[in-house]
């Protein structure tokens, strides 16, 4: 999805005929399109703990304690393993621990290794 601020347009965001009209279109070039992931960004940045409510806090630990705990086991699996192997196949310049492996990897393997998880 896409915005443009003040003035919200929620787009598809792989759909580029649309982004491109609503670019040539634009009659205000004081307008920015953002994705929805840099929007994210920015509401996390300047929030903190504290603003959460005692419910919300609660919910968010409850969250993260499961999105942990099923990557942890996750670690057995057998797709996971495969990538493993992988991983050690293709080698690299290991500057990245694999999410609770003593194992190493590059970048931006190690981070398709943590989202498959």
């Amino acid at each position: 999805m896409l915005f443009m601020s003040k003035v919200k347009i929620m787009l598809p965001y792989n759909n580029y005929a649309i982004l491109h009209q609503v670019i040539k279109h634009n009659p205000k070039p004081g307008f920015i399109l953002t994705t929805q992931v840099e929007q994210m960004a920015e509401f996390i940045s300047r929030s903190s703990y504290q603003d959460l409510s005692e419910a919300a806090r609660q919910q968010l630990k409850i969250r993260v304690s499961d999105s942990l705990a099923c990557g942890i086991g996750a670690l057995e699996g057998e797709p996971i393993q495969m990538l493993r192997f992988y991983l050690y196949e293709v080698g690299g310049s290991g500057l990245c621990t694999l999410i609770a492996t003593k194992e190493w990897a590059a970048p931006a393997r190690a981070a398709f290794y943590s989202n498959l998880r």
